[in-house]
């Protein structure tokens, strides 16, 4: 009744038009299709009227076509007692579409007419033309192409010809009516005398190769995607999985969408047939077959194919996901990935960090979706699932350092979370990682202290000796997500300050004794003598350094951490802060952690006159550390318990206060230089 009243003009009552607001008849379709999914009982008794939407011709838009096929497709079976001129009718406007319709109406129209043909009409001959036609001219163009001549097709129309053969062979079973009903079919065998899916596979896999245009590949690779979803073994031949490897191989994101497009298809179809068959099962009271048991698995052999896909291309498809910017390779990526933790297809350690990342995405749905699978999975496998969390986090810097563009642009404060209700206190990036292991005290603990140690580095090993092996904005990154968790009890505040602390007393003082013996040296810049990768690398591990002083400084100053507090603290006995809740304190800067201290945790370090900078900023907080401390800022003993200089219950002046580093100003080190000098 809308629709007509839509194309008649007809004046809707007030209460109707407040209902329907901005009404159309594509909006009207859409509506009807969806029901149609859900009850097509309940649609098919209207279903005949609709057919003037697919007479329409050019005039038509592509969303009604589209939306009144998928209502044709839904109902067709359901129809009671339809006529056979409606009938003829509305196979004549299907074949019509074959023509001259795009893509995305072929995918509809096919599935449609081969269900008409085999249910209702049996009218075999037109689907045979169809088919036969469209190898015809595949199986020509592949000769020519072959002898070393130039194809005599348009890539428009050899795509056209490619998508139908496709989808008619998989939405029709050509060799099972080949054998129940040679006569009609014979036709068929001047094609091919074996199999046609066999013949129509080999076709497809030519069209490929690289003599091929790009888009014809695609095409090809779809329908192999089709023929793949009906007969799953081709999957798994060597050819097939040649044609895939080559695909992730390539610099082609159009290739590589395909093939993530395919497994998406062929995971959720592959759902929905167990799906079925489980309620089918349970309806029917069958029970488990005897024969299965003792190794008779014939219906069973291609029930492991999508796991086996998976297995093999899982690395690749999270390599493809996170190559590039473009959204529809990312969204077809993260639908795989979630399909596979979903159905358990793979090992979820092996998806983890690419599921962190994913939660830190600007995209709604990629995020709010990730965020349920991790924190389903953290039930469901709480005692290893959190093994990988470290990666995860390095994985989720990389993700937002290419979706920013720049390292320096990457921020550990969440840009996504609402700040009305507390604009002072940003959260962090990845405080949904926090928070589903803040319950345990333990897990806890050793997460806050694998952010801290991501922060270290280790001047004994090979890689120290390589000037690049030092992420900065990384560990920047890292500090500000500790600097933005919402930390509830003192324990946890204790804990960070504590496992800071024995990172700047261990490297930080080895990295201090060094700059020390080496400042003498640094004056040689003067006379245009190189620095090594040593020199450079350890300039760089100053400025991580750094970056942990502005957080240790920033955690005890907003959340009212005294200096006798956090050095009489001991993480393995610790009963009498563990439940003491502890209250946030903003003081300027919309409550996020300040670099002016260490301005090189937001810039590059360019020139060598920068590390001289750097490293005259940092001699001298370490120097005025050690000497605020009588010899050591924070130091442990030999039970690896950390004791400080001076012991008061009254904050301290033991080491360099957040109002001290901020005084640390290169005009005062230039100063301090020359006075040195």
């Amino acid at each position: 009744h809308l629709i007509r009243a839509e194309e008649s003009d007809v004046k809707l009552s007030d209460d109707t038009a407040a209902v329907t607001g901005d009404f159309s008849v594509t909006t009207c379709l859409r509506f009807i299709s969806t029901l149609s999914n859900i009850a097509p009982e309940a649609v098919s008794l209207h279903t005949e009227s609709l057919i003037t939407y697919l007479k329409l011709g050019s005039t038509t838009e592509e969303d009604t076509l589209v939306n009144t096929l998928c209502i044709f497709s839904n109902t067709l079976l359901k129809i009671p007692h339809p006529s056979a001129a409606f009938l003829q009718s509305l196979e004549n406007s299907l074949i019509s579409l074959l023509s001259s319709s795009p893509q995305n109406i072929l995918a509809v129209a096919v599935p449609c007419l081969c269900d008409l043909i085999e249910e209702l009409t049996w009218n075999y001959a037109k689907l045979i033309r169809v088919f036969r036609s469209c190898v015809l001219q595949l199986c020509r163009e592949q000769r020519t192409i072959s002898g070393g001549g130039k194809g005599t097709l348009t890539p428009k129309n050899l795509m056209r010809f490619i998508i139908l053969a496709g989808l008619t062979c998989r939405h029709f079973d050509f060799e099972k009516h080949r054998e129940q009903q040679k006569e009609h079919f014979k036709e068929l065998n001047q094609l091919a005398k074996g199999s046609m899916v066999d013949m129509l596979n080999d076709l497809l896999l030519f069209f490929t190769q690289s003599q091929n245009v790009g888009p014809v590949q695609v095409a090809a690779i779809q329908m192999l995607g089709q023929l793949h979803i009906k007969w799953p073994r081709l999957a798994v031949e060597p050819q097939a999985r040649a044609v895939m490897d080559r695909a992730f191989a390539s610099d082609s994101s159009s290739h590589k969408l395909q093939v993530l497009r395919n497994f998406l298809e062929f995971l959720r179809t592959d759902a929905k047939r167990l799906a079925k068959q489980e309620r089918e099962d349970r309806a029917s009271g069958r029970e488990i077959d005897a024969r299965a048991l003792v190794g008779n698995t014939g219906n069973m052999s291609e029930a492991g194919v999508g796991a086996s896909l998976m297995q093999t291309y899982l690395d690749r498809i999270i390599e493809a996901t996170f190559a590039s910017n473009a959204a529809p390779l990312r969204a077809a990526g993260f639908g795989v990935i979630s399909l596979v933790l979903e159905q358990g297809l793979a090992h979820p350690l092996k998806c983890m960090p690419a599921l962190i990342a994913l939660c830190t995405s600007n995209d709604p749905y990629i995020r709010n979706k990730s965020l349920k699978l991790h924190q389903e999975l953290s039930v469901k496998h709480a005692s290893f699932i959190h093994s990988r969390d470290l990666e995860g986090v390095r994985k989720a810097y990389e993700y937002q350092r290419q979706v920013r563009g720049r390292p320096e642009d990457v921020s550990g404060y969440d840009s996504n979370a609402d700040l009305h209700e507390r604009p002072d206190r940003p959260a962090a990036c990845l405080q949904f990682l926090y928070s589903l292991s803040r319950t345990r005290r333990t897990r806890r603990n050793e997460l806050l202290s694998l952010l801290v140690k991501a922060c270290d580095f280790d001047s004994g090993t090979a890689a120290y000796a390589d000037a690049n092996s030092t992420d900065i904005p990384f560990v920047r990154f890292v500090a500000e997500n500790m600097a933005g968790l919402e930390f509830k009890y003192l324990d946890e505040v204790l804990h960070v300050i504590y496992q800071v602390s024995s990172v700047i007393a261990s490297s930080g003082l080895n990295l201090y004794q060094q700059l020390e013996s080496e400042a003498k040296d640094d004056g040689d810049i003067e006379h245009g003598v190189s620095k090594s990768k040593l020199w450079w690398q350890a300039s760089r591990a100053s400025v991580c350094i750094g970056i942990l002083f502005v957080l240790r400084e920033f955690l005890k100053s907003h959340y009212g951490v005294t200096e006798s507090r956090y050095t009489l603290y001991n993480p393995s006995d610790a009963t009498s802060v563990r439940d003491k809740a502890v209250a946030w304190s903003a003081q300027g800067n919309g409550g996020r952690i300040g670099w002016s201290f260490c301005p090189f945790a937001l810039q590059r370090m360019e020139s060598v006159t920068d590390c001289i900078r750097q490293r005259k900023r940092f001699r001298r907080m370490m120097a005025e550390s050690l000497a605020a401390s009588e010899g050591s800022p924070v130091l442990a003993d030999d039970s690896g318990n950390f004791v400080s200089g001076g012991r008061s219950d009254e904050p301290s002046d033991a080491l360099l206060s957040a109002e001290e580093l901020e005084m640390l100003t290169m005009d005062d080190l230039d100063e301090a230089s020359m006075r040195s000098d």
